[in-house]
This record gives C-alpha cells, structure tokens and sequence, in this order.
C-alpha cells in the first residue's frame, strides 16, 4: 500500500474509533441518568427506558466504552510506527545507495586528485598529477586555516535555533549535510538528537568522519540529492561549499535541495562573504580550490529562483576590533568594506 494510502487509512480509522468513542461516551452518559431519579423511581419504568434508549441508539448500547479506548490507542500506535518506518526506509535507502557505490565505484586516480572536501559536485581539474595528494593535503589546509573542530562547532550553534523553529521531534528529523568535512555540523546535531549524515568527495574527511561515528557517503551532491525522493528531508544544509561549485551544478544543488525538502523544511548554506574587500581579494583565494566568491545578493536571488521561500540573508563573523580614525563617516565606510561580516548565510524555507 502506497505511503498516502496508508496515511489515508490510518486517519479513517482514527475518525471512525473518535465516532465510536462519542457513541460509547453518550451511551455511558444515558445510563448513568437511568439510575438516577426518575428513572430509577421503579423498576417496570427503568427496563422501559432501557429497551427505548436501545431501541434509538443500537450501536451506542452494544459498544463498550473501554473497547473504544483501547482500539484508540492502537491506532495512535500504529500511526507512530508508521511514521518510524518511513523514517528507517530512508535511512536504508541512504545506506543502500553507499553500498551500491562502493560495490561499484572505479574511479581513476586524476579523478581521486580532484576530489576535496566540500566540492560536491563535479568540477574541472585539468593537468593534476596522479600523484598529488589533494585528499589529506586539504586535511591540512582545513586544520591551518578554517579553525579547530571546537571553534567551528560553537560558531555552528547559531543555526540551532532555526531547526528549533522548525517545532519538529529532533530524532524524527532527517538532515544532510553536503561537502561536511570533518563533520562538525553533524557531530553538533547529534549531541540535539537530530537523525544526520553527510556527503564529502575528500576519502580521508570520510574516513575521519566515519571513524567518529558518523553516516558520511561518499558521493557528488547533485547525484545524491537527485536518487532521493521528493519531500524527504527536513533539513539540507552546505557550509562553505557553494563557492567551490560551476555555476550550473549550484543552480542544480539549489533546485535539488528544494525537491527533496519536506513542506516546512529548511536550508541553509554559508559561503565567504565577498563584501568584506579583505575576504574577497585575499582571504578568499588562500583555498586553491575556491572558484569564484558569490555575493550575497545573488546567493539570495537563486534560492528564491529555485522555489525556497522565506529566504533571508544572515550576516557572520564580523572582524572584532572595528576601524576608528576620529572620524566618524570616514569610519562608518571603512568599517562596512573592511570590518564587516568575514561570512554570510543564506536560509530558506520550503513552503
């Protein structure tokens, strides 16, 4: 049976046990006014009344009151359960896919060199030497440069409450992140409860998230994201990922994400923020693998373009001492290019 069919069924029951429940309740309620006064005043005008009320109201008579509690509950369990297996069916399907994949992968060296942490989706790599290590040389780069685990996890708690807004039971929520990296996001969102795993192309960040315990595949986003089926997710999520990407696999990623998000599931992804003149053309450039810096604007424009809604713009990671000269207009420009959010988000919402 048909995952709607099913859900249409269950909430037939539950419509036809709350009918029942109401004929069991008023059943209950006439009898109790039979054995009060007048009713009760002989006993020829009680089993008069008796056989009326049965008379009326057959199926109120012949229903036990504490049958309609117990097929009441039943059916609130099954609905649970149904919504639990839907759940394991994805995770499942999840797992099968890494299966698949790994039974049958054959990719070439050039194509393991091209493959880093965060670049989830097919990407240029011409004239790379077989062998250079890309894998565990941007294990490296990531410890140098984007900070320790522990920094990173307390700088994702601020997306927390947007999941939390959400008002959905953390274990039956289903989260992807893409190009995860160490995992950091997904450790965080497992110490909240949250049902999480995670896409990279970077075989040693896989490795190392797996060794910690995490659901990590090995696999090209866009690729993933298309084997999955409609509404599945709740959560989608890519954290300095977007940057990396042609544009024409990110507009891919963006109507991807949108298809396989649930109604009210949300996505979020964080990228440099090329406002910031120091971000754009210096800090921007120390990862080779970084394409091209996407302005917030646009970032915002291709998620509404895609179909998300509600999208906003969340402004990250400020330089902590500000520029002051003593004068305040010369200031208030310098600090907006120079000081401004090093890293920007942008969130939208399935409707």
């Amino acid at each position: 049976m048909a995952m709607r069919d099913t859900t249409e069924h269950l909430q037939e029951l539950q419509r036809a046990i709350a009918q029942l429940a109401e004929t069991a309740n008023d059943r209950d309620r006439w009898h109790q006014r039979l054995d009060r006064f007048p009713w009760n005043a002989s006993q020829r005008l009680h089993r008069w009344s008796a056989k009326v009320a049965a008379r009326l109201w057959p199926n109120r008579v012949a229903t036990p009151l504490v049958l309609t509690r117990l097929l009441g509950e039943t059916a609130a369990l099954n609905a649970q359960l149904w919504q639990e297996t839907q759940f394991l069916r994805q995770e499942v399907q999840g797992l099968r896919q890494e299966m698949a994949y790994w039974e049958g992968k054959g990719r070439s060296p050039a194509q393991d060199a091209a493959s880093a942490p965060g670049i989830s989706a097919a990407a240029d790599a011409p004239n790379v030497p077989e062998n250079l290590d890309l894998d565990n040389f941007y294990i490296a780069f990531e410890n140098r440069f984007r900070g320790a685990p522990e920094e990173i996890r307390q700088r994702l708690t601020v997306y927390l409450p947007y999941l939390e807004a959400l008002g959905r039971e953390p274990r039956r929520c289903s989260a992807l992140d893409l190009g995860c990296g160490r995992g950091e996001w997904l450790e965080l969102l497992r110490e909240q409860g949250y049902q999480g795993r995670g896409l990279d192309l970077n075989r040693a960040m896989v490795q190392h998230c797996r060794d910690r315990g995490l659901t990590v595949i090995e696999q090209p986003a866009v690729e993933y994201l298309r084997s999955l089926p409609d509404s599945s997710l709740d959560i989608v999520t890519g954290f300095h990922l977007i940057e990396h990407l042609p544009f024409p696999d990110l507009m891919s990623l963006f109507q991807e994400t949108r298809r396989v998000l649930k109604p009210g599931g949300i996505a979020i992804f964080e990228t440099p923020n090329p406002q910031n003149l120091v971000t754009a053309s210096h800090y921007f450039y120390i990862d080779p693998t970084h394409r091209n810096p996407l302005p917030s604007l646009l970032a915002q424009f291709l998620l509404e373009y895609s179909g998300l809604e509600r999208v906003q713009v969340l402004a990250l990671h400020p330089h902590p001492v500000p520029i002051q000269t003593g004068h305040p207009e010369t200031d208030a420009v310098l600090n907006e290019y120079l000081r401004s959010a090093q890293d920007y988000s942008v969130i939208g919402y399935k409707v």
